[in-house]
């Protein structure tokens, strides 16, 4: 399947954190977005689960040789993950060199070694669209993504999908905060959040 275009035609809005707390909001520049596949289905055969130890905890990893299908951080989050995957996926194994250059090149800020693939609904996609445009030291509120897809009443709805990112890390959905505090972090909780925030040196608890 031909990749879907990014959903570009309304500008997202977002912030900084400074000394003195969030930042005026202003339009997200342009950055660099990964090659992301937006699938509406698994493949018949399913690919293979791998755990691996990273900077930030136990990440659980879904990928065939040439393609990764998710990546989930440590957390009760990560647990169901991997129990609804072994059901269709087989039992995870443990990482070796050829699955963890998926995550050694997301830290790296590298190109991936193969293709994304995000599998979910039209609406999720839309959603994760808007995930990979925000770059490194910015944030985004849900209700900015909600209006950016040209759904503002949407907030509850998109943070729902924000929390089925599949790509975690890839899709950066660590860097979407409420309009106070840091939020939730479905894959890990606030602590992984917040490691995962302060490695793009962004201070989460100013």
């Amino acid at each position: 399947m031909v990749p879907k275009p990014l959903i570009n035609g309304s500008p997202l809005y977002g912030f900084k954190l400074g000394l003195h707390g969030r930042t005026a909001i202003e339009p997200v520049p342009a950055c660099p977005t990964p090659p992301i596949q937006w699938q509406p289905q698994w493949p018949e055969t399913p690919p293979a689960l791998y755990t691996h130890h990273s900077a930030f905890g136990p990440v659980l990893l879904c990928c065939t040789p040439t393609a990764l299908y998710a990546l989930h951080f440590a957390g009760n989050a990560m647990a169901m993950a991997q129990q609804q995957l072994e059901q269709r996926n087989g039992l995870a194994k443990p990482a070796h060199p050829q699955t963890r250059q998926w995550l050694d090149a997301w830290q790296q800020q590298q190109p991936p070694p193969g293709t994304l693939i995000a599998v979910g609904t039209p609406f999720q996609h839309r959603v994760w669209q808007q995930l990979v445009r925000i770059p490194r030291g910015w944030l985004v509120t849900y209700g900015a993504i909600a209006a950016a897809i040209g759904q503002p009443g949407a907030s509850r709805a998109v943070g729902h999908a924000v929390g089925q990112n599949p790509l975690g890390g890839w899709i950066p959905c660590h860097r979407v905060l409420p309009v106070q505090g840091i939020g939730h972090y479905h894959w890990g909780g606030p602590a992984v959040k917040t490691a995962l925030l302060e490695a793009e040196g962004i201070k989460a608890n100013d």
